[in-house]
């Protein structure tokens, strides 16, 4: 058996988790643990991620994880086509997003599918519209 991680694999399977280092698919595996319980979803499952001090909290259907990694090294591991960070403490994943509006001239925010909005800065805004459009 292989080891990564410090986890020991069968030949061939590949474990992955936020602390890694190499980009993640939206098929990819990850495994969220909070040292109490763990969690393996695939990555498109991911809504969104929030800085909480030097932890994130980890947003999907139904649930969120508080794990002990700042919000940095997570966006390292995430897909920059898939996820976008909206503010300093908070990145959505596009994939979730059901629909945006305008606030001001300056801002925008994203209605995710179930309904919650995440506001993005004055500046993110800007990179989103200089970065997606057409």
């Amino acid at each position: 058996t292989a080891q990564q991680n410090g986890i020991e694999a069968d030949p061939g399977e590949v474990l992955y988790e936020l602390s890694g280092d190499e980009p993640l698919s939206n098929d990819d595996f990850v495994v969220l643990t909070d040292n109490i319980k763990c969690c393996i979803l695939r990555m498109s499952d991911l809504l969104r991620l929030e800085a909480e001090g030097n932890y994130s909290r980890v947003y999907w259907i139904g649930s969120s994880m508080l794990i002990r990694r700042p919000l940095r090294d997570c966006e390292k591991r995430l897909d920059r086509s898939k996820f976008f960070r909206a503010r300093r403490d908070c990145i959505v994943n596009l994939e979730h997003v059901k629909h945006t509006r305008i606030v001001d001239l300056m801002r925008y925010v994203f209605v995710l599918q179930a309904g919650t909005e995440v506001t993005l800065s004055r500046r993110q805004s800007l990179v989103l519209r200089k970065s997606r459009a057409l």
